[in-house]
């Protein structure tokens, strides 16, 4: 199977409160895996193909949030039949100098797998 992947992705069970663009109800739930291009997340809200999300990022060992704009790529429910969604996310607009930290998390988690 080819890799279509432009950045490295890990696992990651990072803290993530997002809202849909349109939407003024905030929600909470943990990141599955993260790379500098996306995430993906599980959330127990069906969220549309396409809708752009307001995300703020806590990453573990950081002392603060990153607000990044990113856009629903796919939605899948879990088949367990639990209401929940496994949902992949394309970051469209991120502070750079943000950016930046979470290029060193991912490096160093990816360091710490080898």
């Amino acid at each position: 199977m080819n890799e279509r992947r432009r950045y490295i992705r890990i696992p990651d069970d990072s803290e993530i409160v997002y809202q849909i663009v349109t939407y003024p109800k905030q929600f909470s739930f943990m990141t599955r895996d993260i790379s500098l291009g996306g995430a993906r997340i599980y959330t127990h809200e069906f969220i549309p193909k396409n809708s752009l999300l307001k995300l703020n990022l806590k990453i573990k060992k950081m002392t603060f949030a990153i607000t990044i704009l990113s856009q629903v790529q796919w939605i899948k429910k879990d088949p367990t039949g639990i209401n929940r969604y496994d949902v992949g996310l394309k970051f469209v607009d991120a502070p750079k100098d943000k950016i930046l930290y979470l290029e060193e998390y991912i490096r160093a988690k990816a360091r710490q797998k080898l």
